[in-house]
């Protein structure tokens, strides 16, 4: 089997797109060495299916040398990639760590792997990544999280810099009592953290896991965002660290199977319900456990007519004014919850 597909070293200024990659150790894999670095490197509408270790896309600028490359630049778009089904390693659709200005754009990630021990994520960003967008992406983790060591939809830490998450569909049906849809934390290696999270007009699916969403940031803007858990009286929003202003979370929509312990669907230093978030500042226009009425769920993900999210939402600037399918949002007045913006 080969090493990757392709390997980019100490290259700078690349495009690579419209490429099938199968049955490879990785797909595509960046690294840096102490002898360069990495720079502006486009991955267009690749697809790559049934790679059998950590990345079908793997950036890497840490060297066991001690000595840790620079990456900068790198696009990921339009790909598809997907996860094989027997694998028994740890294998993250993507996966980065130490480099900076990261975009990952309007891709299709899947993972399908069913092998017990197998802890595998959408997305994972880990140690000195240095300002990341990912937008416009549909991700589903189909795996058991409960036998596959606590998967997640993505997982991100140690973020430095500002991390822009928008109209983004999670969807992690089968985690019903281990694993995130999303994981968000500090893990204590990266020094001289500066870090903000603008996380808009998303929709969360769960099949039932507690922690729908975790978060560890105090600078964290949270709104216009679909939190729906498939199996009743579960999927809370965990918030690790009290916001700086409360008032970042707002205009989110909690689905109505959502929360536990008399519909308390929020956990901060002890469940919290709505009621008990609006004291501390939050939610102000949020909505409380309702039906968001997808047309299909959990196909198609556009509001119906009677949806309590349209015009709903709060009204942001660019880049957050287009939804999934590059649609503009309205000038003015309220904007939907959620990654669509519904046309009548």
């Amino acid at each position: 089997m080969p090493d990757a597909g392709i390997k980019i070293i100490n290259k700078s200024y690349i495009r690579i797109s419209n490429l099938y990659l199968e049955n490879v150790s990785h797909g595509v894999e960046i690294k840096g060495s102490s002898t360069g670095d990495v720079n502006v490197i486009y991955l267009d509408s690749l697809k790559v299916l049934n790679y059998k270790k950590q990345g079908a896309i793997s950036i890497n600028g840490w060297s066991s040398s001690g000595f840790n490359a620079t990456i900068d630049s790198v696009f990921i778009r339009y790909c598809t990639l997907t996860t094989s089904y027997a694998t028994k390693h740890q294998t993250d659709v993507i996966y980065a760590q130490y480099c900076n200005n990261l975009f990952i754009l309007n891709n299709t990630l899947t993972v399908t792997s069913k092998i017990k021990g197998s802890h595998t994520d959408g997305i994972q960003f880990v140690h000195n990544i240095k300002n990341i967008t990912i937008a416009n992406n549909t991700i589903n983790n189909l795996t058991d999280s409960d036998a596959n060591n606590k998967s997640n939809g993505i997982m991100g830490a140690d973020l430095i810099g500002t991390g822009l998450f928008y109209n983004n569909i999670v969807y992690t049906p089968n985690f019903k009592k281990s694993g995130n849809n999303v994981f968000m934390y500090t893990n204590g290696t990266t020094f001289d953290q500066d870090d903000s999270w603008y996380i808009y007009n998303n929709i969360f699916i769960g099949g039932g896991t507690i922690k729908l969403f975790s978060i560890e940031d105090k600078d964290a803007q949270i709104k216009n965002n679909i939190f729906y858990s498939i199996t009743p009286e579960t999927g809370q929003v965990f918030l690790k660290a009290p916001l700086d202003d409360w008032s970042g979370l707002d205009y989110n929509l909690y689905g109505q199977n959502n929360g536990i312990k008399e519909s308390k669907i929020i956990n901060f230093e002890g469940n919290k319900s709505m009621s008990q978030m609006k004291i501390l500042g939050a939610e102000s226009h949020g909505i409380d456990r309702q039906n968001p009425l997808f047309k299909t769920p959990f196909n198609d993900l556009h509001l119906q007519n009677a949806s309590p999210a349209l015009n709903s939402g709060t009204n942001l600037d660019i880049p957050f004014n287009k939804d999934k399918t590059n649609l503009e949002r309205p000038k003015k007045g309220n904007w939907d919850i959620g990654c669509y913006q519904h046309t009548h």
